[in-house]
């Protein structure tokens, strides 16, 4: 989803460039650096993602000697109780660094408690336990030293993510459309190695000062090497990012008043949420919550952006269209809601108001006119696929659109590896049912893939039912 989404918002944002110069620190961090090097080290998904592949080498190279630290195995231990994604680097920026080399890595007693939801994805137990190892791997690593030595690709970095996003984004919209945010304080904080990843990372201060601060990915090398950012991809995700800052707190003060009716939407949808690690009704809420002011966003910066095509890309979020209306009466009577907290009972209101019962019906009578894969050539749990060039074809029940879309597969197999360009390993047939797809395999190799039935559209416009997993072996 977030692929189709971002390509069409490719389009719409392209008039928005230079719209207004903001003073946001734009900056890394070394504890979310740290936190990424450990979880990458574990071997965690999605902190094995970075885009910077000469920096990422780098980072194997130099903590390669550190792998068996007793760090990376509580890591890995804590991965599998939830301690994963933004829960990561939400921890590393509630930490104080020590100013010597003994001195211990400990918590910051000036946030407040509970004002961190991915904070608190960590037991408390978790928390502490987690300190002693991270610090002796802080000093063993001579990770400061390390980290200095990056300074001239974090500074470049920086620089080019002032210049070409930064200055593109209208800050001043989130003030006018949620309401000012007493006592915030706003950065952005660059990290390679959460890759093509981004987290809407907030907390509050004990003080009552909320702190905002996404961590932004999405760095690729340039001819040079050097990190840029293309702002028809990164900006819509810098305001996705700072959106999730409002929205987030707002979703979990008035959930009681949603849960239920979130609940059973996320149940429509569970296994294709869960799959993009929106595993609960409330994260499923919150990002739908997002989504939702991002085309509100839109809409106030391209009036002729196509709203229902925007609406449309966010199938997974059914409840999208039903906000994207309910905030435009919002911002019509502004005169009676002076901020996004006032009009939440109605929010709310609009929200129980989507019926399930009436969506089921209508989708059995869509689902009619979808496609459907009727069969793969390479049969799923396969154990004698030849190695070398191979062709795999894929069929469907209807004349499909000149595409392709394969994925990950679901069980940690390697990608297969297409046989030249993309755009060159695959043809359709006449009728345009069949595509034939053409790899090229090691031997002796598991491999998985997934066909992406969201993304393959028949020539009449309608998706394919289901995504489909295949996993196989090659011959020795």
């Amino acid at each position: 989803m977030k692929k189709v989404t971002l390509s069409f918002i490719l389009l719409v944002f392209m008039p928005l460039l230079g719209i207004s110069q903001t003073e946001i620190p734009v900056s890394f961090d070394e504890r979310a650096d740290l936190m990424a090097v450990v979880f990458r080290l574990a071997d965690c998904d999605e902190y094995n993602r970075c885009l910077m592949e000469e920096y990422a080498a780098a980072v194997d190279n130099y903590f390669e000697p550190y792998k068996t630290h007793e760090v990376i195995a509580l890591a890995k231990e804590y991965y599998e109780t939830a301690v994963s994604y933004d829960a990561v680097v939400s921890y590393a920026l509630h930490l104080v660094l020590p100013t010597d080399n003994q001195g211990l890595i400990s918590i910051d007693k000036n946030y407040k408690e509970g004002g961190d939801k991915s904070f608190d994805r960590w037991t408390e137990q978790q928390k502490q336990d987690f300190l002693a190892p991270l610090s002796d791997f802080y000093h063993k690593s001579h990770f400061h030293e390390w980290y200095e030595s990056t300074l001239p690709v974090r500074n470049q970095a920086t620089e080019t993510f002032n210049n070409d996003i930064r200055s593109a984004l209208d800050f001043s919209w989130f003030d006018t459309f949620f309401g000012p945010r007493q006592n915030a304080d706003f950065k952005i904080i660059l990290n390679f190695l959460v890759g093509w990843q981004n987290y809407g990372c907030s907390s509050q201060r004990i003080d009552g000062q909320n702190v905002l601060s996404p961590v932004i990915g999405c760095a690729k090398p340039d001819s040079l090497g050097n990190a840029c950012y293309q702002i028809k991809i990164v900006l819509p995700i810098v305001i996705h990012e700072f959106c999730h800052a409002y929205c987030n707190p707002l979703n979990a003060k008035y959930w009681a008043g949603m849960e239920k009716k979130a609940d059973k939407v996320f149940e429509l949808k569970k296994e294709k949420l869960t799959r993009q690690a929106y595993g609960s009704s409330l994260t499923m809420m919150n990002e739908t919550f997002v989504r939702s002011c991002v085309i509100r966003y839109i809409m106030a910066h391209n009036p002729n952006a196509d709203i229902n095509s925007l609406i449309a890309s966010e199938r997974s979020f059914l409840l999208t269209q039903t906000m994207v209306e309910s905030l435009a009466q919002y911002e019509k009577q502004r005169n009676v809601y002076p901020d996004i907290e006032s009009y939440m009972p109605q929010l709310i209101k609009d929200i129980n108001g989507f019926n399930v019962r009436k969506y089921k019906k209508e989708l059995k009578a869509y689902q009619k006119q979808c496609a459907h894969v009727v069969s793969c050539s390479i049969k799923n749990g396969s154990t004698d696929i030849p190695a070398g060039k191979s062709e795999m074809t894929i069929t469907f029940d209807k004349p499909m659109q000149n595409s392709i879309h394969l994925g990950k597969g679901n069980d940690g197999g390697e990608f297969p590896s297409f046989a030249g360009a993309v755009m060159e390993s695959f043809s359709w047939s006449e009728d345009q049912k069949t595509i034939t797809v053409q790899f090229d395999l090691k031997p002796d190799t598991h491999y998985s893939f997934s066909i992406l039935g969201d993304h393959f559209f028949s020539v009449d416009g309608y998706p394919t039912v289901g995504t489909h997993f295949i996993s196989f072996t090659t011959k020795k």
